[in-house]
């Protein structure tokens, strides 16, 4: 009879810290996204960085909405964690759109820095790829491509 007891209060501890661990993961998500966009504008692939943070608000919006729902018990504290996560996930979507932005910006110019060779558009001086007359200890190529 004490086993039939002990049984609802183990069952109710076991969902406590399940739902204890779905809070710990959306907070490890929404603060990796908060992290990741804003780095995201300075870091080479912002564009895969942005996605990878919205990404990990999605899965914490979807984890919050499903626990809130599940357990009254929780509601005030995701309805807390979905207003940062909502918040967060506009961030991620500012970033993601200026890393397009910057995309759409940098690749013409790139790519015609590729094409001609002619790098000093982008900051250089002449073609970085090409190794330089003191250091091979002969002349480069007189081409006007970065291929040869």
């Amino acid at each position: 009879m004490d086993n039939d007891h002990n049984q609802p209060q183990n069952d109710l501890q076991a969902a406590q810290k399940e739902a204890f661990g779905v809070i710990k993961l959306s907070q490890r998500l929404i603060l990796s996204a908060a992290i990741l966009c804003p780095a995201s504008l300075y870091l080479p692939g912002g564009l895969l960085l942005s996605i990878a943070g919205a990404i990990c608000v999605a899965v914490a919006l979807q984890r919050l909405s499903k626990l809130g729902k599940s357990d009254a018990s929780f509601q005030a504290i995701t309805k807390r964690m979905r207003v940062m996560a909502i918040i967060c996930l506009a961030a991620c979507g500012v970033t993601l759109v200026m890393n397009i932005v910057a995309l759409a910006i940098v690749y013409p110019m790139v790519s015609q820095a590729f094409e001609t060779g002619d790098f000093s558009a982008l900051g250089f001086e002449g073609n970085p790829f090409e190794p330089s007359s003191a250091s091979s200890g002969t002349q480069g190529s007189q081409g006007n491509s970065a291929w040869g």
